[in-house]
């Protein structure tokens, strides 16, 4: 796990798949597959609580509460005895291995070892959604959180049980992740896929060059999953950038960022107010394209006949508005993604090392040109601009090249311009 404040270097990406040159009916067995990695989690949640039960630990670990709060309440800075429980000793990760590995004979095994590293995780580092303890003290304790799993979850696999590879057809990937029982035989025998990955196309360039990047080595390859969306499935596929080579900034140098009215951003840099992205005439034409296909569609649905209807609007229109949401969302991403990184790269550019962003209130927001691309009248009321997503792009980016990245309030905009930024960053007084 990364440290607080280390920039966050794995990404991930989405790439469906197209066919599969193994069985048949390879959609029923990765749906069993998932079930079964559900089922994994949670055996091995019932396993450890057992084992600790029958140790009698959650009465050790009960006085040990108890004696810790006394000590507190003594004196706050006292030194606590350490907890004489440890929630994952290795007799019990062996324990847990030979009985999940016999219990589900049908999954491979380098599945169930990544199964198992994630609940593992859940029982040692995973803090507690109240409190300062961690998790496992609690479910030991009595006091609820006890990680289940009733939902299917994603099928892992990393380098030792999926391999990446390339040829004319496309990108492809060997996976590993069932067995074969036979009546009668002891062992299991291994079984191997190849998913043909969907990578062809205009859309998927940069799909096909990170792909590239990380069959080439420039990306080191990560443990990833195979997982189920509402229109088939997909691997996702995870990848570690390498380190950036930072460039030398100055953080007393401080630019601003807010949201504009005739255009996507202003950016007051260097004492002057820039437009990045140019008029967002584009992004303004897509969104208006998406929302004239909402109102067509919703007019179809109104003078359609009465034999198409009577089951449901949201059943008649879930074909539709499934992939028409999603390209709205998949846009609004893209476009975020390449804002923030225009944005970062121009105060790279110029030499500054703080970004201080400016978001108005509520009111104010509704009248900026991104909240209002590709509205047309009355429709689409309920979509808005994800500037939360913005606001997160804009922090990694900034985290990643070495630029100082804080937040303003709304009455301090002016302040700001005048060049009083101190007041955020630290540095001396500005008197001009």
């Amino acid at each position: 796990m990364a440290k607080r404040g280390a920039p966050q270097r794995i990404r991930a990406i989405p790439i469906r798949i197209d066919r599969v040159d193994g069985p048949k009916d390879w959609r029923a067995q990765l749906r069993t597959l998932s079930e079964e990695v559900k089922r994994i989690n949670n055996d091995v949640g019932f396993f450890w609580l057992q084992w600790h039960l029958d140790k009698g630990h959650d009465q050790l670990v009960r006085e040990w509460v108890a004696t810790y709060r006394r000590i507190q309440q003594a004196d706050p800075k006292g030194k606590a005895p350490k907890c004489p429980v440890e929630s994952w000793p290795k007799e019990l990760g062996k324990q847990i291995w030979h009985w999940i590995v016999g219990r589900h004979r049908g999954v491979n095994s380098r599945v169930v070892a990544l199964a198992i590293n994630r609940a593992k995780a859940q029982y040692t580092t995973m803090p507690a959604s109240n409190g300062a303890w961690k998790r496992w003290i609690r479910v030991l304790c009595g006091d609820g959180e006890m990680p289940t799993y009733s939902n299917r979850l994603p099928i892992p696999f990393d380098r030792q049980n999926g391999r990446l590879q390339r040829d004319d057809a496309g990108y492809q990937l060997s996976v590993g992740v069932a067995r074969v029982v036979e009546p009668g035989k002891r062992r299991a025998t291994p079984n191997q896929w190849i998913l043909s990955l969907r990578t062809k196309g205009r859309k998927l360039d940069s799909l096909r060059t990170i792909m590239g990047r990380v069959l080439a080595g420039e990306y080191k390859y990560m443990g990833s999953s195979i997982v189920e969306n509402d229109d088939g499935w997909y691997v996702l596929l995870s990848y570690e950038l390498p380190p950036v080579v930072k460039a030398d900034l100055n953080p007393d140098r401080v630019a601003l960022l807010s949201p504009a009215v005739g255009r996507p951003v202003d950016l007051w840099i260097d004492g002057h107010k820039e437009g990045l992205r140019r008029r967002g005439r584009l992004i303004e034409v897509r969104m208006r394209a998406i929302s004239a296909q909402f109102r067509s569609r919703q007019k179809a649905y109104h003078y359609a006949s009465s034999a198409s209807k009577g089951h449901g609007r949201k059943r008649a229109t879930r074909s539709w508005v499934h992939k028409l949401e999603r390209a709205r969302q998949d846009l609004k991403s893209t476009y975020n993604q390449q804002l923030a990184h225009d944005v970062v790269q121009r105060c790279v550019q110029l030499g500054h090392g703080t970004l201080v962003f400016y978001m108005p209130d509520d009111r104010r927001k509704k009248t900026r040109f991104l909240e209002l691309a590709g509205k047309l009248d009355r429709f689409d009321r309920k979509s808005s601009w994800d500037w939360f997503q913005f606001k997160t792009l804009l922090a990694r980016r900034c985290e990643d090249e070495g630029v100082r990245f804080c937040e303003a309030a709304t009455a301090d905009k002016d302040m700001l311009r005048k060049g009083l930024w101190q007041m955020w960053c630290g540095g001396p007084k500005n008197d001009g």
